[in-house]
């Protein structure tokens, strides 16, 4: 019988969040509604802007006043959660993030948003060991162990952020650099916790190459 040629891969890659510390969210607001005489849009883009542009926190770019009908005016916490029409829950977002937030709360929203500014991070990683067997011929083990620095609507027992994103964002990060196809991946485990004063926030993804299915057709025959 041919031996399997088993690989590993164990890569940890620092991470940044660089949330916004004011997420705290679920408190019905204090404030009374916001009237329906007021240009809302107008009004946050008067208090936000900076040297004339205001910047929408889920992609980040910024607008300037001619584009800003460009921009919505978009509730933290959604009413459909209980979110009010109040000044404490209103901010711009651009239409394209308004409309991928949904009925997201802000924080989900904005962790989610991260996460994409983490996709270069993790495929550059991948590319320092570049797999040369990329034919979609191997099985592999993938391990995910996510640390994460607390942030406001993070509880005592564990961060918020949903494990499921980080995992995805692998799979689609070391598409074409270690495996060929996400169906590739056969075994898969993880867990997340607060980052310690001994370890930074970051991602530790180990991958094991399990089996070929090539070798097991010429083997058969």
């Amino acid at each position: 019988m041919t031996p399997i040629d088993s690989r590993t891969w164990d890569i940890f890659i620092p991470l940044y969040r660089n949330l916004p510390p004011d997420l705290e969210e679920g408190c019905p607001s204090l404030e009374r509604d916001i009237p329906s005489s007021i240009n809302v849009r107008q009004e946050l883009f008067g208090q936000h802007s900076v040297d004339g542009y205001v910047l929408c926190p889920g992609c980040l770019r910024t607008f300037d006043q001619e584009y800003l009908d460009l921009m919505d005016v978009d509730h933290r916490i959604p009413k459909d959660r209980g979110g009010g029409h109040t000044w404490d829950n209103v901010q711009l977002l651009c239409r394209t993030c308004n409309s991928t937030k949904h009925t997201h709360t802000n924080t989900l929203f904005l962790q989610r948003a991260t996460i994409k500014e983490w996709v270069e991070t993790i495929r550059a990683a991948g590319m320092e060991q570049l797999n040369d067997d990329r034919n979609g011929m191997w099985a592999y083990a993938l391990d995910i162990q996510l640390y994460l620095n607390p942030i406001a609507t993070d509880n005592d027992s564990f961060p918020t952020f949903e494990l499921i994103d980080i995992f995805t964002l692998t799979l689609d990060a070391w598409k074409g650099i270690i495996w060929k196809s996400r169906s590739q991946i056969v075994q898969f485990s993880s867990t997340k916790r607060f980052a310690s004063d001994f370890l930074e926030q970051g991602v530790r993804i180990a991958v094991t190459r399990l089996d070929n299915r090539a070798s097991r057709t010429c083997e058969a025959k």
